[in-house]
């Protein structure tokens, strides 16, 4: 009777520490998948305060094309932008070519689009992973006094 329960509760366990074990190799296989597969991984665009991300690409030969709109409570001009991968760097603003004012409300092309302002960040390639702190300065058109934005980008290289 003895070696009965022994044998019943050896094969028990057996039978599902293969169990385990398969769940295991199962969760690990599609932690790995999740992790190497660039189609898991979520794409991004904030800022801080009273700006927003519209729409946003960042392509290897034609750089940055960011579409930010603003609520600030009265119209916006922007003057420089500048990305860096550094969260805690410091900002190394590029000038715009040209300016972009941008109505309470409403989003406009910073970079890119109908812009006409041309903007590299980096040299990233195609199918990269682009994580960049993005910032501008800007200021309201009565006052004219230069404030900054800045905001988190994460995208795919196209």
């Amino acid at each position: 009777m003895r070696a009965e329960k022994a044998q019943t509760a050896v094969e028990f366990l057996t039978s599902n520490s293969g169990a385990v074990v398969l769940i295991l190799l199962l969760v690990v296989l599609l932690f790995y998948i999740g992790i190497s597969n660039s189609s898991f991984k979520q794409q991004s665009c904030s800022f801080e305060g009273f700006f927003s991300c519209h729409s946003y690409k960042i392509d290897s030969s034609a750089g940055l094309a960011l579409e930010t709109g603003q609520a600030t409570g009265g119209s916006v001009i922007v003057y420089a932008i500048s990305c860096t991968s550094s969260p805690e760097g410091l900002p190394v603003f590029q000038a715009l070519s040209n300016a972009v004012f941008i109505p309470h409300g409403d989003y406009r092309y910073i970079a890119g689009g109908n812009s006409g302002n041309i903007i590299h960040c980096g040299a990233p390639e195609r199918g990269d992973s682009f994580r960049q702190k993005i910032c501008l300065v800007y200021s309201a058109v009565d006052f004219r006094v230069n404030h900054t934005a800045c905001g988190n980008l994460a995208t795919r290289v196209e």
